[in-house]
């Protein structure tokens, strides 16, 4: 499993967020019945590379990790939808999509909360930059050279969030998609920005030189 997508379970675990599963060996009315024998329990392993008495469940079902990985089980788990960022009132549409590439306030709120190892970039331009931060995060250009980059991410694989103004702000999308052509996996966008972080009432800080 691609690690943005675990670090998206996180999010949909944390902030409530239903997720549509397939159930590899049969959690769901109607499918096959489980598979035994096997010590997996919570890691629940994989189903037989054949198929063989595995039905995935209806894309209708809902399934949670509780319901498709008992103890003794041997039922793997496949997210099939990304989780969804939340639109606030009176943003169109097609600002916050069905992508696994987006992040939302509450999911955001819930990583920064949870610790884990991430670096947060503000991609504004000097010009519209008020030296203000979401916590944690530093300011990085879209065009930044790989070196620059090297300095604050320590790994291909390391979660990374982008974010600017706010929806109509270009940069955060300039720059994750940047970060993507030099390799890095695991890179999230935040499209509400400090705007929208503010308008949360969470708290912004200034970014420590």
């Amino acid at each position: 499993m691609k690690p943005i997508v675990i670090i998206l379970m996180l999010c949909v675990a944390l902030v409530g967020i239903p997720e549509t599963g397939l159930a590899g060996c049969g959690s769901c009315p109607g499918d096959h019945p489980k598979m035994t024998g096997t010590s997996q329990g919570k890691g629940c392993g994989p189903c037989p590379a054949s198929g063989k008495d595995c039905q995935p469940c209806s894309p209708k079902e809902k399934v949670s990790l509780s319901e498709v990985c008992p103890a003794g089980g041997a039922c793997e788990v496949k997210v099939t939808e990304p989780a969804k960022a939340a639109r606030p009132e009176g943003t169109p549409p097609s600002l916050v999509q069905e992508s696994e590439g987006l992040v939302n306030t509450p999911g955001l709120l819930a990583l920064i909360k949870s610790r884990v190892p991430m670096a947060v970039f503000d991609a504004r331009a000097p010009k519209w930059d008020d030296g203000n931060r979401i916590p944690g995060a530093r300011w990085l250009s879209p065009t930044s050279t790989p070196a620059e980059i090297r300095k604050h991410v320590k790994s291909q694989d390391q979660l990374i969030v982008t974010y600017c103004a706010g929806f109509t702000c270009p940069a955060s999308k300039q720059l994750s998609e940047h970060l993507k052509r030099l390799g890095y996996t695991n890179v999230l966008e935040y499209p509400e920005g400090i705007a929208g972080w503010a308008k949360a009432g969470l708290p912004v800080e200034k970014e420590k030189k």
